[in-house]
């Protein structure tokens, strides 16, 4: 009875243990797959920017 209480209670305490770490690597992912797309996005609009202030005479 006892060994089997103590592996429900691993078992259940581990399910949660993944479901945080689920829902931690999740979050990160999206975080970072927003910042990343988000800043190529900002790249690339300030490199065409870049290059045509670049290519423009000054005064």
């Amino acid at each position: 009875m006892e060994i089997t209480a103590i592996a429900n209670l691993l078992v259940v305490v581990s399910l949660s243990c993944v479901s945080i770490l689920v829902q931690a690597i999740a979050s990160t992912l999206v975080k970072w797959i927003e910042q990343s797309s988000f800043y190529s996005v900002a790249g690339i609009n300030q490199h065409r920017h870049g290059t045509s202030n670049a290519q423009k005479p000054i005064g």
